[in-house]
This record gives structure tokens, C-alpha cells and sequence, in this order.
């Protein structure tokens, strides 16, 4: 059976972030995904998760810079010690949020690489 999950960040944009949880349950998810959730504490995302009664299932890990452009930084060997920080990151709030999936977020190769792999 296919099961479905509500990107909160992409939908129930009308509402709060935190309000959003509760809007996919009263749309009748049991499980959702977020991009981003670290502009909030580990213990309001929780909350607002438990309140729900739902089940978050996917977060990312931090993309660095989004509205620069970024979309990760695990391709990018500069970034290293910025990319560890986000998978720590990503660990310490999937743990409490009950999330068992991490995607994390690859990055854009540096133009000045692209012609080594073709």
C-alpha cells in the first residue's frame, strides 16, 4: 500500500510553520517531511509534532546557503567542516522528532569541476 506524507514546507504555506503539522493531520496525513527545521527549537518542532499526533518521517540536512543558491554542500570538499556541523545538526533533531530518515542535501558542483567528469 502506498503511504503518503505532507511536505509541510511546501504546503499549509497560509499557516505558521509549527501550525502546519497539525493542518496535515486535519487533512488526514499520518507522516510528513520538511525541508529545513532548524529555525525552531528541537523542543517546539517535538512539541508541535506530539500535538499533531503525527509522524515526522524525512528532514535535510541544512543546504547552507538557500537563498544564495546553495542546495547543500556534501559534494564540495571546502565545505567539509560546515557539511559535518549540518549532519550533526540533522542527528540531533532527527533523534528527538522521532525521524528516522536524513536526506542529505548534495550540493551544486563548482563550475570549475564540471569538465573533469564531462
Amino acid at each position: 500500500m502506498l503511504n503518503l506524507c505532507a511536505n509541510i514546507s511546501m504546503l499549509f504555506n497560509e499557516l505558521p510553520f509549527l501550525q502546519r503539522y497539525q493542518a496535515a493531520a486535519d487533512a488526514g496525513f499520518v507522516g510528513v517531511e520538511c525541508l529545513f527545521p532548524y529555525d525552531f527549537s528541537i523542543e517546539e518542532v517535538s512539541s508541535a509534532i506530539r500535538l499533531s499526533g503525527m509522524r515526522q518521517v524525512l528532514i535535510n540536512t541544512s543546504a547552507g546557503g538557500w537563498h544564495k543558491g546553495d542546495r547543500g554542500m556534501a559534494c564540495d570538499a571546502s565545505r567539509r567542516s560546515e557539511f559535518e556541523r549540518s549532519v550533526r545538526q540533522a542527528l540531533q533533531y532527527a533523534a528527538p522528532m522521532g525521524n528516522p530518515l536524513v536526506h542529505v542535501m548534495a550540493g551544486r558542483m563548482a563550475t570549475e569541476l564540471k569538465h573533469i567528469i564531462g
